[in-house]
């Protein structure tokens, strides 16, 4: 059975009676907004899966409605992502004070951005999927800091930087910034495609998601390599922050330090024959992917 309830402006509810459509719309709207709650509550109440007979409503605002409330849920799940990145960062970078201040600058963007997008592009309009960019945000943020770390680590093994803090420096930044720069911006365009959407929506986030990113470029390729110096000299090797012994440079009165397992694998030769075919490996999955794509379309 299926029942319509047709609503009319504008409204005569509590003794005030407006003059039209546009006569302190939003009280109208949110009026009638909250008396759809009231029946669905009503509805869900007394009716509900009871002697077999089940019922719903449904309309726009109900719709929103229940789109806010399993975003609410899914945002529920933010504070046990940011654990387990923070936890992973402490992990991978051997690091109780790098992990938190990596997922400090994380979290700081979030106001960074607000600031940027509301205040100097007037973009006010926060809705259910800006709340999702922290999933997104947190894995992005993340590599970007795992690239600059590892850079940092891997230039002790660079002679001309051997012994020379601010060369080391100057060579992990390069490497870092390089490839973090090129990613970052892709995303960001990617996000900024949104932009030109008719969906106000989705032009807003599109305009949010790309700024975020940015923003977290900057902040953790300006805030990490003076870090990481302070912390080489300060902190490294310290048990309570969680940190592996100091690494030695070259050259010094102790073993030089070995190379990660990573650095290993893409130092060396993995396989010699996939190493000798390997344009021949390329140009047959292009034409595999040419192909594919043309039965796609």
């Amino acid at each position: 059975m299926r029942m319509f309830m047709t609503q009319a402006f504008p409204l005569n509810v509590n003794g005030v009676r407006y003059k039209n459509l546009q006569d302190r719309q939003s009280d109208q709207q949110e009026y009638l907004k909250v008396f759809q709650y009231k029946i669905l509550d009503n509805l869900k109440a007394d009716y509900t899966d009871k002697d077999g007979f089940s019922t719903t409503m449904f309309s726009q605002d109900i719709m929103e409605k229940m789109i806010n409330e399993e975003v609410e849920k899914d945002t529920s799940f933010a504070a046990l992502s940011i654990l387990f990145v923070l936890g992973y960062l402490i992990y991978h970078l051997k690091s109780l004070v790098l992990g938190l201040v990596g997922i400090s600058l994380i979290l700081f963007s979030f106001s960074l951005t607000a600031f940027i997008s509301q205040g100097i592009f007037q973009s006010t309009y926060y809705g259910t999927l800006h709340s999702l960019i922290i999933f997104i945000v947190l894995g992005i943020a993340a590599d970007d800091i795992f690239v600059i770390v590892d850079a940092w680590k891997q230039s002790i093994f660079v002679q001309e930087c051997e012994g020379k803090v601010n060369l080391r420096m100057a060579y992990a930044f390069r490497r870092a910034a390089r490839g973090t720069a090129v990613t970052s911006s892709t995303t960001a365009i990617a996000f900024l495609a949104n932009a030109f959407s008719p969906m106000m929506p989705i032009k807003s986030f599109g305009i949010y998601a790309a700024i975020i990113v940015i923003v977290n470029f900057f902040l953790i390729i300006l805030v990490f390599p003076p870090l990481l110096i302070w912390y080489d000299r300060k902190l490294e090797g310290k048990w309570c922050c969680c940190s592996a012994d100091k690494e030695v440079l070259p050259g010094a009165n102790q073993e030089e330090p070995q190379m990660g397992k990573i650095d290993k694998f893409f130092g060396e030769t993995w396989n010699n024959m996939v190493f000798k075919l390997r344009w021949v490996i390329v140009a047959v999955f292009f034409i595999w992917t040419v192909i594919a794509i043309i039965f796609a379309a």
